[in-house]
């Protein structure tokens, strides 16, 4: 006759589960936490605090949502781009247009519209050369390719501040 095993915690979730779930939502928290940090720092137009926030935090993005994946890789690149590092910032904002492919509608309109007048800051500021790869796919993750239109013309030099 075999026996059932019972727990101890019936209906409920077991206490590993549930310490598991605890250490994920914790970790989602604290990369949103410190994306809203660095877009507030962005925001207030202290770049090389929120760039630090930014390289500091970036270990936290394999924990996080994808909102907060491509909120941090706009304002990343943006800060990038304030500070005049334009091959950085092409390729976090490529990244951003990468995260909104895969997963259409995580960019606010207005959060898209930022990304767009960074792009368009950043192609008129690069130099000329191979583009920085971000990474191989079959599928293309180029704005402008795929299901992603290609980014409206902003001016290149008006900061993007709100």
């Amino acid at each position: 006759m075999a026996f059932a095993q019972r727990s101890r915690y019936p209906g409920a979730v077991r206490p590993v589960v549930f310490l598991q779930l605890l250490v994920v939502a914790a970790l989602s928290t604290a990369c949103a936490t410190s994306v809203h940090r660095g877009s507030d720092l962005y925001k207030q137009e202290r770049y090389v605090e929120a760039a630090e926030v930014f390289a500091n935090t970036e270990q936290q993005l394999a924990t996080a949502t994808p909102v907060a994946r491509a909120k941090y890789a706009v304002f990343r690149g943006l800060t990038l781009l304030e500070l005049g590092d334009y091959a950085g910032a092409y390729q976090w904002m490529q990244r951003a247009y990468e995260v909104e492919r895969r997963h259409p509608g995580v960019l606010s309109a207005a959060r898209r519209g930022r990304l767009d007048q960074g792009w368009a800051a950043v192609g008129a500021r690069r130099e000329p050369g191979p583009d920085p790869v971000v990474r191989q796919t079959a599928e293309p993750t180029e704005p402008g390719q795929g299901n992603l239109p290609l980014p409206g013309a902003g001016d290149s030099r008006r900061s993007l501040v709100e």
